[in-house]
């Protein structure tokens, strides 16, 4: 249905992970993605039931009797040799029926019986052997008549809840994949963090231990100990916040994969760098994003369907508090064969057949009240209610989310530029700042200042790139442009993941 997991996708987890082996393994575990293919199936077989109320019936009866009863007075002066009247018969009976959608029934039928007593015998009569076909048509009136019966309109709502049910499914793919992708990019941020801790804890000591040399030489002050000190322990407590953040992303990020409790543990380095600012293409207004999120978006599609799906409940529950009236026209022929014995039971020729015979039955059933099916209607007439409320709510969410995505992709892109150069100026003044302290000019105080504050910048830089990568995954599952539909096939669109494009 998907892209598919292979094994080498699992495998590399434990060596580095690319953001294109996340979305693989995703696929293949993540547990709401297999909720949602389990609810189309759900739907499929629900659809095919209630195809069933369509299905031609078929019914076959065989019978043999033999029967015995004392003879009345005018018996047994007719036939003095018998002391009862016996008598034997085989029977054979078909019939089969077909609802059609649009409400009549056809009818069809065939019977062959045969008799024979004993009185036919002492009196030389021979066996009778009767046969007969049958066709007809049952037309309703009101209750079932048209498109709109109730049992054409179960089997139409069956069908938009399977659409339905297949877009949820789409939308069920893009939200895991968008929710796989942003735990990507907050473990990424949370690995590079960790680095940029460490990295800062090593220089601190580093310097400390630099200026024990220097005291110990009385070079400087004593007193510029417990500074460094002070730092240095601020950087441990950085990196030990750092570690414990990476732990909690690794294991967002394995949840997310549908990774167990093991797996999640080996999830090594994240391998695909963040995207750059520079990636960002001049996005489409925010209008022609709504109209492209309510043309393709699987929750919009199948709450559109789930509405269309109550609609016809609706006009099946009104069918049924109609009143039951039925038309049955029947055309019959029977023919009678004598003397044919109980073989000609099977014998579908011979005898002789008379005219045909026409029959029209008419039936009229009501409920008195009929509180049931006014119930019902009523039931289905709020859940529709309902549902649109939803579908307008929905419209709503949806367009605030679009909104709101486009506008952090601009400013999550700008504020990254931003950082960027943050990063490079504080760079410089540290080094210019070092270069003073060996001079002489600048004391150690200054040096640890601005060492902080690029410490500190490299920490936002990259919760920036984070923010940034994020933003763009997450307007693309807003506009539906993470995962495209190929028949009944899904496609998932890689590169949208690192740059907004509408496919």
């Amino acid at each position: 249905m998907w892209i598919g997991c292979t094994a080498p996708a699992l495998a590399q987890t434990v060596r580095g992970l690319s953001l294109n082996d996340a979305i693989l393994v995703t696929l293949h575990g993540n547990r709401d993605v297999q909720i949602s293919e389990a609810q189309v199936q759900i739907a499929d077989a629900l659809v095919q039931q209630a195809l069933g109320t369509f299905d031609p019936l078929l019914t076959l009866e065989a019978r043999r009797n033999e029967d015995r009863r004392p003879l009345t007075q005018a018996e047994q002066f007719v036939t003095p040799v018998l002391t009862d009247l016996s008598g034997s018969g085989s029977g054979l009976d078909a019939s089969v029926e077909k609802r059609l959608r649009s409400g009549p029934t056809l009818l069809g039928s065939a019977a062959s019986t045969y008799l024979q007593n004993s009185t036919s015998r002492v009196l030389g009569l021979p066996s009778q052997t009767t046969r007969s076909i049958a066709f007809g048509l049952r037309v309703p009136l009101a209750r079932g008549a048209g498109e709109g019966n109730a049992a054409n309109s179960a089997l139409k709502a069956g069908e938009q809840d399977l659409a339905a049910a297949s877009a949820e499914k789409r939308y069920a793919v893009s939200l895991a994949l968008r929710d796989a992708a942003i735990a990507y990019w907050e473990y990424s941020s949370r690995w590079r963090q960790l680095e940029i801790s460490r990295s800062s804890e090593e220089r601190t000591l580093g310097l400390l231990q630099e200026l024990r040399k220097l005291v110990a030489a009385d070079e400087v002050p004593a007193a510029d100990i417990d500074l460094a000190q002070a730092n240095h322990l601020e950087r441990i407590n950085s990196r030990i916040i750092a570690e414990q953040a990476l732990l909690e992303a690794q294991q967002a990020l394995g949840r997310s994969m549908g990774l167990t409790s093991q797996l999640q543990k080996e999830i090594g380095q994240p391998l695909t760098p963040p995207p750059a600012p520079e990636a960002v293409t001049h996005l489409p207004a925010v209008n022609l994003l709504l109209d492209r999120a309510l043309l393709r978006r699987g929750d919009w599609q199948a709450i559109e369907r789930r509405v269309l799906a109550l609609g016809e409940r609706l006009a099946g529950s009104r069918d049924l508090t109609r009143p039951q009236v039925d038309l049955t026209l029947l055309v019959s022929s029977n023919s009678l064969q004598e003397g044919a014995g109980i073989s000609g039971v099977v014998n579908p020729v011979g005898g002789n057949a008379a005219g045909p015979s026409v029959a029209a039955i008419l039936n009229f059933q009501l409920p008195v009240g009929n509180n049931t099916a006014t119930g019902q209607m009523r039931q289905a007439s709020a859940l529709l209610s309902e549902a649109e409320i939803r579908r307008e709510a929905l419209r709503a969410d949806i367009g605030a989310a679009v909104e709101a995505s486009s506008a952090l992709v601009r400013r999550s892109a700008d504020a990254l530029r931003g950082s960027t150069q943050i990063v490079e100026r504080y760079a410089k003044t540290l080094e210019h700042e070092r270069t003073r302290r060996r001079l002489g000019v600048a004391t150690l105080i200054d040096v640890i200042n601005v060492e902080d504050r690029y410490f500190r910048a490299l920490l936002d830089e990259v919760q920036r790139r984070s923010t940034y990568a994020i933003s763009v995954v997450r307007l693309g599952h807003e506009v539906d442009a993470l995962v495209g539909t190929a028949g009944d096939q899904f496609e998932v669109n890689l590169a949208s993941f690192m740059r907004f494009a509408l496919p």
